[in-house]
């Protein structure tokens, strides 16, 4: 599927909108010289200019991107203000408990069997439960996009939606270059990838699925996250790190 391209504005409606947002802000007198302005670019360079900008909006449809990426891009990774206040920001999601969230994971064994019995030996702590399944949900987006299962996106028109955005979703970073930073995308597939736990100070590699990419059950996320919770307090309890595969590492 192959996204809509993004329209470029005509000449005439470029301008109009420049002068409407200038009108907004600026006095009488300057915005009758943007006006001077704006009509002398229309009638010199703006026509050429215009069509310039068509030719390579086609051309970077054809290349699979939308013609406003590169300039966006080049604005986004020229900034060099404090990243963290300024675009590079990072989010705090607030979960409501609700009815059933102390609940196990739906994938834990039934009561009274002996699976059942073996896990009572490992049940974690509380909020750890509801904590695996939140997890669970999360890496299961991770995941798709990491194995390349991600569903295209559309709009409301059914049209396809450019899912450049997404290649985040996989992981990467930011490096930080002399003029441009760049970012660098991850290149691992779905298989023995991890997430980082941060408890009581002490950055733990909690695994979400393995080493053939199948995502780990929510039941097991619960017996790991247990593991951190533990070990960071002092006291490694339930299935103690390395024992298994897929067990949590401090880092």
């Amino acid at each position: 599927m192959t996204a809509t391209p993004l329209p470029v504005p005509t000449l005439d409606e470029t301008l109009r909108r420049l002068l409407r947002a200038a009108s907004a802000i600026v006095d009488a007198g300057t915005l009758a010289a943007t006006e001077r302005a704006a009509a002398r670019f229309r009638e010199g360079n703006g026509p050429w200019l215009q069509a310039a900008l068509e030719d390579f909006a086609r051309q970077e449809h054809d290349a699979g991107r939308s013609w406003l990426s590169e300039a966006w891009f080049s604005g986004y990774f020229r900034g060099r203000g404090p990243l963290a206040l300024g675009s590079n920001v990072s989010f705090q999601l607030a979960f409501p408990a609700g009815p059933g969230d102390d609940a196990p994971p739906s994938d834990a064994p039934p009561p009274g069997t002996a699976s059942d019995a073996a896990a009572l030996s490992a049940t974690p702590p509380p909020g750890v439960d509801r904590a695996a399944r939140i997890l669970h949900r999360i890496a299961a987006v991770h995941l798709a996009q990491a194995g390349g299962r991600t569903a295209p996106e559309v709009d409301a028109r059914d049209n396809a939606l450019s899912m450049d955005q997404w290649a985040a979703l996989n992981g990467g970073l930011r490096h930080p270059r002399e003029d441009a930073d760049a970012f660098l995308p991850c290149e691992l597939d779905a298989a023995s990838r991890e997430v980082g736990i941060l408890h009581r100070g002490r950055l733990f590699a909690v695994p979400v699925s393995d080493d053939a990419g199948r995502q780990l059950p929510a039941r097991r996320l619960a017996e790991l996250l247990g593991d951190v919770v533990g070990t960071a307090g002092g006291a490694p309890r339930g299935v103690g790190p390395r024992r298994r595969s897929g067990t949590s590492r401090p880092r």
